[in-house]
């Protein structure tokens, strides 16, 4: 769910786009930023930052992702939100009519 390897025998493009990796972290701290609470985030910004040798930093995602995750397996399944939802919900009023 987190995270899938490249089809057998191809490489990961991000092995021949060393600038791809570079990219990824602002986009995922933004990311997180917007969805604090989704453990993918978190594990995405974990593998960029491990992959540029950002060690420290990339430490304290994996530690948010392990939080999350298992907080996500904790919880009850709701019927009526994903994943993403469940995690980053803010309760909306209807509408008044």
């Amino acid at each position: 769910m987190y995270h899938s390897a490249p089809p057998a025998g191809k490489p990961e493009m991000t092995q021949s786009c060393p600038g791809l990796i570079a990219s990824r972290p602002p986009f995922l701290q933004n990311a997180a930023t917007l969805k604090p609470n989704n453990p993918g985030v978190h594990y995405q910004l974990f593998m960029a930052l491990s992959r540029l040798k950002r060690k420290d930093e990339a430490d304290r995602e994996l530690a948010i992702f392990k939080d999350l995750d298992e907080a996500r397996k904790a919880r009850p399944q709701s019927a009526d939100l994903d994943d993403d939802d469940a995690q980053n919900s803010t309760p909306i009023s209807p509408p008044h009519r």
